[in-house]
């Protein structure tokens, strides 16, 4: 759950055995200013960091140097905009297109994303650069956060762009757990 009251949904646009396809690549032009649109339901969501101009202002998600918190994940594990580590550096997924991911382009609101993957089985988490410290991030997108030291959730710039896993211990499993 969002601050703004939306949810986030995952990296996908359809289900892992139809397919698995992108959000962003399949899904791109009919995002919003604020990476967000309504599902077939119609339940708003968000597919990325909450991007808006005024929303994005208004929560500072995407000013790295902020680190806001923009809601929580069913685990009751917090999510956070974009962040920097204490080291200065933004946070960074350490998912990586995979050797034979079909890529391609999509133009949002927000801008247009080039190379990036089609579908799901287009990447894969890449644990060496996790271990090297070229990323700072767990599979599900979390790690300890800067200032709290709570284990957190980030947003990033690339793929997977939001959460996409439950790695939280720490929360309950409530949607309205601040815990």
């Amino acid at each position: 759950m969002a601050v703004t009251g939306a949810a986030f949904f995952s990296d996908l646009a359809s289900p892992i055995p139809k397919g698995g396809d992108n959000a962003l690549y399949r899904e791109g032009a009919s995002l919003d200013s604020c990476f967000g649109h309504s599902a077939d339901s119609g339940a708003y969501h968000y597919h990325a960091n909450i991007n808006c101009a005024d929303a994005g202002s208004a929560t500072g998600a995407n000013n790295a140097d902020t680190c806001k918190l923009i809601g929580y994940y069913n685990d009751g594990v917090p999510v956070y905009g974009y962040c920097k580590t204490s080291a200065g550096q933004q946070m960074r997924s350490c998912f990586k297109l995979t050797d034979n991911a079909v890529t391609g382009s999509t133009t949002t609101v927000g801008g247009t994303f080039t190379n990036i993957g089609t579908t799901y089985a287009a990447y894969e988490y890449d644990s060496a650069a996790f271990a090297a410290g070229s990323c700072e991030l767990d599979e599900a997108n979390g790690a300890t956060h800067p200032t709290t030291g709570v284990y957190s959730y980030f947003t990033t710039q690339d793929y997977p762009y939001v959460p996409i896993y439950f790695f939280g211990s720490e929360g309950q499993s409530s949607y309205c757990s601040a815990a």
